[in-house]
């Protein structure tokens, strides 16, 4: 790149500024005109003293038109902000075939067009030729546009470091992110929030991003491969390219706990989006679920119990519990029970009579259940039957109703004929309550006692596979939580698909498109319900086999998911390249693994990971600040210790918390905390810090192989460095792995820390 083409960067740099500017400047007035608008809106709505039901229906459309016209112009004004310190990241020269010219297409976060001419100076990274950039080199090229594929040919490929509107390096490249800068990228501190990737956005993700073929959408990927990246990235796609037809209300997240909804909350922001609904599992069925008489456990609750020191005998049955109730086989179970109860619910049911006059046949109960309703789920079939019941009763008691004033009146004891009615409305009431009882117990059914009835019937059930051998002692220790008024996590899920087959799953249409997050966690059980409340649903779904880190190994692969979910022609994408760690981490947590997969990382050199012997627990404390202050020191910003369990955690927070500033945080937790924080394993799931502490790395503590993939998520948050302290033996993990992949350390903590 010679002078005058960094000269003409320059001038056109300057002129784009000048450009969002003067927008900016714009909408700054429109902005406060609008919010005026809105205010003076919403005095004359509340001092309106009108009744007139339209002209209140009128008010209200204008108001909710003036708040979506004051949220678009608000959101234009954050995307101008923004590009006035980076209106754009990268540039290709392309020329389209069938047109002679060479056009420079510049590529930021969002769209910028002059007013009036509507010359574009720099195209939304979305828009489909923004495509080429991130998935050719140079040469030829294509994309699809709306009117079709366009072929065509790049000349060039350039990138640019642009902050607080100036430039700081450009150059270019052949491929679409220079090494250089993505190392750049990565090797820098990271902050309180998840970043985005617009600027290095590499092909593979790229394909992720903007796979539109595929309802149902699989993306795996390796630690660090930015999954949780490319899904918010796509659904930001979706909602630039659906526009007209797709809001934020429309997708939903599923995050592994409430702190990682928090640490994902600014992305779509920063890519000038509305942010999306971020729940959890537990939080949605919590919503849906009946009202049940008993404490349901959560997952963090269940992962807590399964991590403690419990009697080997029973950590084996609940292992063996959560699987079989997470699997096809239970699923299959639960459905054929239903269907069971079907076939027999009113084979013995009595007719219904009142002194020797029939209301109800034994015949009716089957003509309806059995043939007519069966449209219904069993609940609703009941409930309608209930109701034609009622409506075949009526002349009946408003006969009865009549005999019981003539009677009352001919007593002579009341006068008023309101108080005789009455009477004889409850003496009617009275009279027919033997037959109204029987009917509400014939046609009410408690869904958490005909689960109950599923253990209680365990000898009638045939169990497949390994199950068989456990199923008795299973329903044993089910029917033993549910007495103590407690249901087990692995339980709930089961229940509340129980209560939709027998009363019907309430769908949520407004929701289009889903994002799984950790869906290697999921069990075939949880892919069953969501299917069943989101049948109209587009999927996508991001995990990683290597961190399934629940103790019983319950997660469905993505295969039995799309298999569960009924996926005609679901897509798989693998991630193959990772960008969190060093190469020095990365090589000791792959050999962390038995089964160690190849993946590409990026060649970003550090420290080898340091493993720390003490002799004690308090000497482990004493070690921690000096450990916290050379991080600090070194400029890391975000560093965790993270345990093994929350009451771990609690322990070690207690312990720190006199000698350091830090955080803790725990199942109670609702966002993302930043500097030093003490954190619960199963909470870590999909946070990154620069420096991690792994908290007794020992044999007692990690001493089950199940708990392999949970100690090596802990090790992969990690981005700059990893240490790890123990007192007593090492892990088998560690001891595993090649002496040449870590430093251990042996000595007394004086002084340690000071090279």
């Amino acid at each position: 790149m010679n002078f005058e083409e960094q000269k003409a960067e320059e001038l056109r740099l300057e002129r784009t500024l000048c450009v969002v500017s003067e927008l900016l400047s714009k909408g700054e007035d429109s902005y406060r005109r609008i919010q005026a608008d809105l205010r003076g809106q919403l005095d004359d709505y509340w001092l309106s003293k009108t009744a007139d039901f339209w002209d209140e229906a009128q008010r209200t459309e204008e108001v909710e038109r003036q708040r979506g016209i004051v949220a678009a112009v608000s959101q234009r004004r954050r995307l101008y902000m923004k590009m006035l310190s980076t209106p754009y990241f990268g540039r290709i020269d392309l020329k389209e075939e069938g047109f002679g010219e060479l056009e420079p297409i510049y590529i930021g976060i969002g769209t910028l067009s002059v007013e009036g001419s509507g010359e574009i100076l720099v195209y939304d990274w979305r828009s489909p030729v923004a495509s080429v950039f991130y998935d050719f080199e140079l040469g030829k090229v294509w994309y699809t546009s709306p009117a079709g594929r366009v072929d065509g040919f790049v000349s060039l490929k350039r990138q640019y470091r642009i902050v607080d509107g100036r430039m700081v390096t450009m150059f270019d490249a052949d491929v679409t992110i220079n090494d250089e800068m993505l190392q750049e990228i990565l090797g820098r501190s990271v902050n309180d929030k998840m970043r985005t990737i617009v600027t290095s956005i590499q092909r593979q993700q790229n394909q992720a991003i903007r796979d539109e073929h595929h309802h149902w959408l699989f993306v795996e990927g390796p630690a660090g491969s930015g999954k949780t990246s490319v899904a918010l990235h796509r659904a930001a796609y979706w909602l630039y390219n659906r526009r007209n037809a797709l809001t934020s209300k429309n997708i939903l997240i599923l995050s592994p706990n409430p702190v990682f909804s928090d640490y994902i909350s600014n992305v779509l922001p920063e890519l000038g989006e509305e942010n999306v609904r971020r729940i959890t599992f537990s939080d949605y069925i919590e919503h849906l679920r009946p009202e049940i008489p008993i404490a349901l456990q959560s997952w963090t609750c269940q992962m807590e119990e399964l991590l403690l020191p419990i009697d080997e005998d029973e950590r084996l049955l609940r292992l063996s519990a959560i699987r079989l109730k997470s699997s096809t086989a239970f699923l299959t179970l639960l459905e054929n029970y239903v269907a069971e109860l079907e076939k027999e619910w009113v084979k013995d049911y009595p007719e219904l009579s009142f002194r020797g006059e029939l209301i109800w046949s034994r015949e009716e109960w089957s003509q309806y259940f059995l043939a007519e309703l069966t449209y219904l789920p069993v609940s609703r079939r009941l409930a309608k039957i209930r109701r034609l019941i009622q409506i075949r009763m009526r002349p009946m008691v408003k006969a009865l109703r009549q005999v019981k004033a003539e009677e009352i009146a001919d007593t002579g004891d009341e006068v008023n004929e309101k108080t005789i009615l009455m009477l004889a409305r409850l003496a009617a009431r009275e009279a027919l309550r033997p037959v109204v009882d029987e009917m509400e117990r014939l046609t009410h059914h408690n869904v958490l006692s005909i689960y109950r009835d599923l253990y209680k019937t365990s000898g009638e059930r045939e169990i497949p596979g390994t199950y068989s051998l456990d199923w008795k002692a299973i329903c044993h220790h089910t029917l033993a939580c549910f007495d103590r008024g407690e249901a087990p996590f692995e339980d709930v899920t089961a229940l509340l698909y129980l209560y939709g087959l027998l009363q019907g799953f309430p769908e949520k249409k407004e929701i289009r498109h889903l994002i799984v997050d950790e869906g290697q966690d999921y069990s075939i059980m949880q892919y069953a319900l969501l299917k069943r409340l989101l049948p109209r649903t587009a999927w996508t779904v991001l995990g990683d086999s290597d961190q399934a880190i629940h103790p019983s190994s319950l997660g469905a692969s993505f295969e039995e998911a799309a298999r569960t979910l009924g996926a005609d022609d679901p897509g798989f994408i693998a991630l193959t390249k990772s960008y969190r760690s060093t190469s020095e981490i990365q090589n000791f947590c792959r050999s962390l693994l038995k089964e160690n997969a190849w993946v590409d990382a990026v060649e970003r050199r550090g420290e080898l990971p340091r493993v720390f012997q003490f002799c004690s627990e308090e000497r482990m404390f004493e070690a921690v600040p000096s450990l916290l202050n050379k991080w600090q020191g070194e400029g890391w910003r975000s560093m965790a210790v993270i345990c093994k369990t929350s009451l771990e955690s609690k322990k070690v927070y207690q312990a720190l918390a006199p000698r350091i500033a830090l955080e803790l945080i725990d199942e109670e937790t609702a966002y993302f905390k930043r500097d030093i924080v003490v954190i619960p394993s199963y909470l870590a799931k999909g946070l990154e810090f620069d420096a991690v502490l792994v908290w007794q790395a020992d044999a007692a503590t990690y001493a089950y192989e199940e708990e392999r993939k949970l100690f090596y998520m802990n090790c992969t948050r990690a981005l700059h460095c990893l240490n790890l302290f123990y007192h007593g033996e090492l892990t088998p993990f560690i001891s595993a792995v090649h002496g040449s992949l870590y430093r251990i350390e042996n000595r007394e903590y004086a002084g340690i820390f000071a090279d």
